[in-house]
């Protein structure tokens, strides 16, 4: 009989080889610091890809903002997502993010979900695989095929989020850029509001996936008045979870557009350009926004990224500054 010793380490040795046949999933930590006209915020996130392309993605994140703008707002951001690729063509992702104010007591959750279809371009004879009738070598047979290029691409992406603020407790002056001040009295019953964003790109890579132009457009339908909620909330720049532009721009919106140009440069590095513009829900006024970024990669494994925002809305402009550091373990 086999002592249950020498049973363990003859399993341990037959498993050994199907360990060291796995691949560990590809783990990345990123930390961004925002700053600019009284606005600082900082965002951590964490990501986990699972598969080569990769087929699986978990990834969460903690944003913690304060804004010394207008009105002045303090608020927190927790969102857990994951990003699912099945083949060379589908996609599809999903978010949940919880948003507090701890000034205005103003909250929000809910979450996002998009799918994305990829139109590939056929392969080339030098992408395509040999005949049936031609020899591999066994280094050929190790190598992975190459990605597919992409021809044209679309997205669609929901949120849905769900608002909250309580009743209140204490008289309040609310102040909002661009507007009167507005006097909140000690009181008011607790409000809830409903809004569903949904929001379509396209994208068209050129010159051999070196420019990537897009064109996002979406619309905001709401469950009641969403004045009710920014005149008591201040209409503040809500968390990056609320896709469009309402990290950069303060307020509910009713409908938002983003033109983007992404550019692939020598030496690992990349450059960013968008410009986007959003109507306001309450009075119908645009906020326009400049984005401009670049990134560079270091030895693939370390990325470092510079952005400059500029937004003008209620009549004034506010420019904000991001850095960003990537970690891939």
């Amino acid at each position: 009989m086999i002592p249950m010793r020498l049973t363990l380490l003859i399993a341990a040795a037959l498993a050994a080889p199907a360990w060291a046949a796995a691949e560990m999933p590809d783990i990345s930590i990123t930390s961004d610091g925002t700053t600019g006209n009284g606005y600082r915020a900082w965002d951590g996130k964490g990501r986990v890809d699972f598969g080569d392309r990769p087929d699986w993605s978990l990834n969460g994140s903690f944003s913690w903002t304060h804004d010394h703008g207008s009105q002045e707002t303090l608020s927190k951001q927790v969102a857990l997502g994951f990003e699912h690729t099945p083949d060379d063509n589908w996609s599809y992702r999903g978010t949940l993010t919880g948003w507090r104010d701890y000034i205005l007591d103003t909250r929000y959750f809910g979450p996002s979900w998009g799918v994305s279809y990829y139109i590939n371009e056929a392969p080339t004879h030098s992408d395509a695989p040999p005949p049936m009738n031609e020899s591999i070598s066994n280094e050929d047979k190790d190598e992975a095929p190459p990605p597919p290029k992409e021809f044209l691409g679309f997205s669609f992406d929901n949120d849905l989020f769900f608002y909250h603020i309580p009743e209140t407790t204490a008289a309040q002056t609310i102040k909002v850029k661009g507007k009167k001040p507005v006097k909140v009295p000690a009181g008011l019953a607790a409000d809830n509001l409903s809004q569903w964003h949904p929001n379509f790109t396209v994208e068209k890579p050129l010159f051999g996936q070196i420019v990537v132009p897009s064109l996002e457009i979406g619309h905001y339908f709401y469950s009641g008045d969403p004045g009710v909620i920014e005149s008591r909330a201040g209409a503040p720049r809500f968390g990056t979870g609320a896709s469009g532009m309402s990290s950069t721009a303060g307020g509910l919106f009713k409908n938002d557009g983003t033109a983007a140009l992404d550019v692939k440069l020598p030496w690992h590095c990349r450059l960013h350009g968008s410009l986007g513009a959003a109507q306001s829900a309450t009075d119908n006024t645009w906020a326009i926004s400049q984005e401009l970024a670049f990134k560079t990669t270091v030895a693939g494994r370390v990325s470092v990224r510079g952005k400059w925002d500029h937004t003008i809305q209620g009549g004034s402009g506010t420019d904000l500054y991001t850095g960003t550091l990537t970690l891939l373990f």
